[in-house]
């Protein structure tokens, strides 16, 4: 979804003008929660945040580009910490494509300090305006005790004075050791894929490689809009917007998995679609995640038809 904002120029060069339109704008958006209740999140001091989901609990923080820094289960963790990787660690979100930009990402998106604060039981965080990619970033959190589920919306805005296009990118760091899963089928694997998969009854399975030896990628066009990583005793889902693949930024696509040759974490990255933004423009993307207790009967590398049956059923 894309809205017109005032420029810059027209609200008399005031920034803070700016990020109040911004974000009265994402919250008339965002108002509509479905009659749910989101559960009231906590401020822990120091920029540290949490959202809560029943069972389910997400820490953020603000004073590190507002990065997803833990998820757990009944205090069993799903993502990776900077004890794995000093830099790759947690979840974060990033403009594609990547060719824009190279590498390292851009740090006021990144890993800078961004503005906190919760309204209505939601945590809403704001990155400063960045001269250099030219967008300012907005992540909102919301966490649901009724579904054990957490809602994210990514705001990208365009502070620059030109036309910009632009996909969402979210980056989630795992332990390696798993196995991800998602609707698609080989024709949809690109053909500068590093990482093989299995293609069984219209689901792609990625099995992670203790002797991968170097750092791989994977990148597919996916259908349904979710993908799935199975670890130890934990089933971790992302639902997202399914788009057309001609709506994927170029050279990427909405699911991608980077596997780090150390073998010791993985990577599970979705993304929207690629839209042209005009100055004082921004797009909003969401993203909602589940974490739930992996059935008993499931066997490690193992493609099984009545795991995806439970995350359909989880989904709908």
């Amino acid at each position: 979804m894309i809205i017109r904002l005032l420029s810059k120029r027209q609200e008399g060069g005031c920034m803070q003008s700016l990020i109040r339109i911004v974000s009265a704008a994402a919250a008339m958006l965002l108002c509509c929660t479905g009659g749910r209740e989101a559960s009231p999140p906590g401020d822990l001091g120091g920029g540290i945040y949490r959202i809560y989901a029943g069972p389910v609990v997400m820490t953020v923080d603000a004073s590190r580009g507002a990065r997803i820094i833990s998820l757990t289960y009944e205090g069993r963790e799903i993502l990776c910490s900077e004890r794995t990787h000093p830099e790759n660690f947690g979840s974060t979100l990033w403009t594609s494509p990547q060719s824009d930009w190279g590498w390292p990402p851009y740090p006021v998106l990144d890993t800078d300090p961004y503005q906190a604060g919760i309204e209505k039981n939601v945590l809403r965080m704001i990155s400063e305006p960045d001269p250099e990619s030219g967008y300012r970033f907005e992540k909102h959190f919301r966490g649901y005790e009724s579904d054990t589920l957490i809602e994210i919306t990514y705001v990208i805005e365009n502070v620059s004075d030109q036309n910009k296009r632009v996909a969402p990118w979210e980056v989630t760091r795992v332990p390696a050791g798993g196995m991800s899963f998602f609707p698609g089928s080989a024709d949809g694997i690109l053909p500068y894929s590093t990482l093989d998969a299995a293609d069984s009854q219209g689901i792609l399975w990625l099995f992670d490689d203790p002797g991968i030896g170097r750092d791989k990628k994977f990148f597919a066009h996916g259908r349904e809009g979710w993908l799935a990583y199975a670890q130890d005793s934990l089933l971790f889902v992302k639902q997202f917007p399914d788009i057309p693949d001609s709506l994927s930024a170029p050279n990427e696509s909405d699911v991608e998995i980077f596997a780090a040759g150390t073998y010791d974490y993985v990577e599970l990255e979705c993304q929207g679609a690629y839209l042209e933004l005009a100055p004082g423009e921004f797009m909003t993307w969401q993203v909602m995640w589940y974490l739930r207790q992996a059935p008993a009967w499931l066997v490690p590398g193992e493609m099984d038809a009545a795991l995806v049956r439970r995350v359909r059923a989880l989904l709908e």
